[in-house]
Parts: C-alpha cells; sequence; structure tokens
C-alpha cells in the first residue's frame, strides 16, 4: 500500500489513486489484444487511404490531378500536417505517378497496373450488385422507420460493396427494394419499396429452425457454426455456452 507523505493533500491522494487504477487497466487490457486483428486492421487502413486517392483520380476527365488539389483530402485519408500528400503517394510507385510539367507544377496520375486494378474492381461490383442490393436492404427494414440517410450510407460503401457514384446510377438500379425520397429538411433518404420475409432471420436462426439444408455427417449444436472456431489464449469461453459453440 502507498505510504501518504507528510503535508500532503487530499485531493493529491486521489489522483494518484486514479492514475495507478488506471494504469492497471491499460495492462490488463494489453493482455486482450489480438495481434493478427490489430495488423489486419492497420493494413486495412492503409488500403482504404490508398483506394480512396485512386477513386478520386478515376473520376477526373483525364485521371490526373496535381498535387496540391489532392490536398483537399487530407481529412478524408487521415494525414495530419506537416505530412506531405506527395511523400504519401510516392509510397506506391507501383499505383501512382508523380511527374511535372513545363511550369514546374506536380502532377499525379494512374499506373497502367492500377488502371487494371480499378478495372478488375470495377468488375467485381457489377458482378455483385445484387448481393450489395440485399445488405442495404437489410439495414432499412432494420432502421426504425425504414429509410437511412444517403450521407450516412456513404460512409459504409466500401463494407457493402457500392461504387463510388452509387448515389447517381446505383439506387435507382433495384426500384422493387428501395428509391431515394427527400424530406421536407431536403436531405435525401434511401427508403425500403419491399419487404422481404427471408432476409429478415439470420442464417444462424434458419440453422436452428431447421430451415437450412445440412448435410448428413454434419450434426451442429444449438449455436455451432459450419466453420472451426478459434479464440485468443485471453479468452476465456463461459460454461453455460461451452457447449453450444462446440462442434
Amino acid at each position: 500500500e502507498r505510504k501518504v507523505l507528510p503535508g500532503e493533500s487530499p485531493f493529491r491522494r486521489v489522483c494518484v489513486r486514479l492514475m495507478t487504477t488506471s494504469k492497471r487497466v491499460q495492462d490488463r487490457s494489453k493482455e486482450k489484444k489480438v495481434r493478427e486483428l490489430e495488423v489486419a486492421t492497420e493494413k486495412w487502413k492503409i488500403a482504404s487511404k490508398v483506394m480512396f486517392l485512386m477513386e478520386m483520380l478515376k473520376s477526373e476527365p483525364d485521371m490526373i490531378m496535381t498535387v496540391r488539389s489532392l490536398e483537399q483530402y487530407r481529412r478524408q485519408i487521415n494525414l495530419p500536417k506537416p505530412h506531405k500528400i506527395s511523400d504519401f503517394i510516392r509510397k506506391s510507385p507501383k499505383l501512382f505517378e508523380l511527374y511535372k510539367d513545363q511550369r514546374g507544377v506536380l502532377w499525379c496520375g494512374l499506373t497502367n497496373e492500377a488502371e487494371d486494378l480499378l478495372d478488375e474492381h470495377d468488375g467485381l461490383l457489377e458482378e455483385n450488385g445484387d448481393k450489395a442490393a440485399e445488405h442495404v436492404t437489410r439495414c432499412l427494414m432494420m432502421s426504425v422507420d425504414k429509410k437511412l440517410p444517403l450521407d450516412k450510407i456513404v460512409h459504409f460503401r466500401r463494407d457493402f460493396g457500392l461504387p463510388l457514384d452509387f448515389r447517381i446510377n446505383w439506387v435507382h438500379k433495384f426500384p422493387e427494394l428501395f428509391k431515394v425520397v427527400k424530406l421536407e429538411d431536403g436531405e435525401e433518404y434511401l427508403e425500403l419499396v419491399s419487404w422481404n420475409p427471408a432476409w429478415a432471420i439470420t442464417e444462424l436462426e434458419k440453422k436452428t429452425l431447421g430451415l437450412t439444408e445440412e448435410s448428413d455427417d454434419h450434426k451442429p449444436g444449438l449455436l455451432s457454426l459450419a466453420f472451426p472456431m478459434k479464440f485468443p489464449p485471453s479468452y476465456k469461453k463461459m460454461y453455460r455456452y461451452r457447449g453450444m459453440i462446440e462442434h
């Protein structure tokens, strides 16, 4: 136990006690981290920044922009000053090209490899458009008023698998599922058109209720999944759930 110094005020004793408790909480939280998840998260942060710049360049008529014009996207790629955006671009030489014109203005463009990747990316989005529409519809079904602001959907555009210009064309490709409406405040919303009962139940619930076809050799428990589950060493399974999640 910590000794109280002569003449020490009660306020200082409380502050020291709180700081000590906070330090113990930090030490315990370090033990709960999953290293593989942290690495994957950091990689995704970098990839999302690169993808954003690639999409911005592709949206331009000649797919080139001045580096000075790219400065306006610092917030979107979370690049604080004094870091230079040109230094960030130079870290991906296979995707971006930097060159100066006759006036000394620095420009940025896409390499041939980057253009091929974007074409492949667009093809995958088009191929999986129906699945993306299902994801968006499920979210609308879970919303309170069966509608969501388009500005909010933008934040999860990549998670849903939506194209960059989804507000212009994509939202109108599935009129049987949802439609764009403008409320009195002038804000555009995506509103649910038809309720799909099959999407109102999770896959786990379907398995529990026996609504899905299972192979004869697979006998899952109540909450069993069709893939093996791996837990970090620090994870402790609660006793009452152990039988449900074990195969």
